[in-house]
């Protein structure tokens, strides 16, 4: 069965919020995300997350990553990492990571991480030892790749893969061309045969639930297609999830909340214009559109 985002009732699905609450009431969230060279990623995505609505995000990295994303803003905690000689997070973190991530609902692991191979490793480790909701993005999914899919079948997490068409077809083998012209047979494929929860990101987003049940976002929007979008996503999918709802409403919910903040970026700034930062800063509106 196929579902349309578009025709769901979307606040049905994200809860308001108690009056008696604190910040551990929506959770805390682990973004093992960057590297020296690439600072952004962690920007935008811990960000993402913290609009989001999270209760607390902590961003694991080396001191330029982390320092980036403090500076821009200083709601998030952190967890410096050790870096090798290229710039990236050092294997040996992988124990320093998982011990550091018991209180947490949720770890994103992958933007900006770079392609050093101590990466490889350290997506290994993780992947096969979190326990909670997990979600893989960008440089954790090309590891994974490299390494093989059927990791996945060893983790003891909720798996979400946010791949977009290039990144699922190195995933499964096969090509960027196969992969775009069967968006929903290829999101469907992925999620059954490796028991996650899969976020297809083309000019339409393709979800699939576990069990191949689809989510489709039909709304093509050119001002999505620009560096750091992906991060923002992921960011907001992440935080989302430890928010007690479940995972595939926090990837449904961040694909629809990613979706109207580019319309309103593209709006303010134009479908050329738009950048990743302004996609993020409009997040807090489309949460006042939802009522929330």
């Amino acid at each position: 069965m196929n579902t349309d985002i578009l025709q769901m009732n979307i606040t049905e699905i994200l809860p308001q919020r108690s009056l008696i609450s604190h910040k551990g009431t929506y959770g805390r969230l682990m973004c093992v995300t960057g590297s020296a060279f690439y600072r952004g990623a962690s920007v935008l995505s811990s960000s993402a997350a913290l609009k989001s609505g999270a209760g607390v995000v902590c961003i694991a990295s080396v001191e330029e990553a982390v320092s980036a994303a403090i500076n821009y803003d200083p709601s998030m905690t952190c967890l410096p990492l050790e870096k090798n000689m290229s710039g990236c997070i050092a294997m040996g973190n992988w124990e320093k990571i998982i011990n550091s991530s018991k209180d947490t609902k949720a770890l994103l692991l992958g933007c900006g991480l770079g392609g050093d191979n101590d990466i490889k490793i350290l997506v290994k480790e993780i992947v096969e030892k979190y326990e909670k909701t997990l979600i893989l993005d960008a440089d954790a999914l090309n590891f994974i790749a490299q390494i093989g899919p059927d990791i996945l079948k060893n983790t003891v997490s909720t798996a979400i893969v946010t791949p977009h068409v290039g990144e699922l077809a190195r995933l499964t083998g096969t090509t960027t061309e196969a992969v775009a012209e069967n968006l929903e047979e290829c999101a469907k494929t992925f999620s059954l045969a490796y028991s996650c929860i899969t976020v297809l990101k083309s000019y339409k987003t393709v979800i699939s639930d576990k069990n191949g049940e689809l989510y489709i976002l039909d709304k093509a929007n050119p001002a999505l297609a620009t560096a750091g979008s992906g991060d923002v996503l992921a960011g907001l999918i992440a935080g989302l999830s430890v928010q007690g709802i479940s995972p595939i409403h926090s990837a449904i919910l961040g694909v629809y909340i990613h979706s109207l903040a580019g319309e309103n970026a593209a709006k303010k700034y134009s479908i050329y214009s738009t950048t990743a930062k302004n996609i993020l800063e409009e997040i807090p509106d489309v949460f006042l559109s939802l009522n929330r």
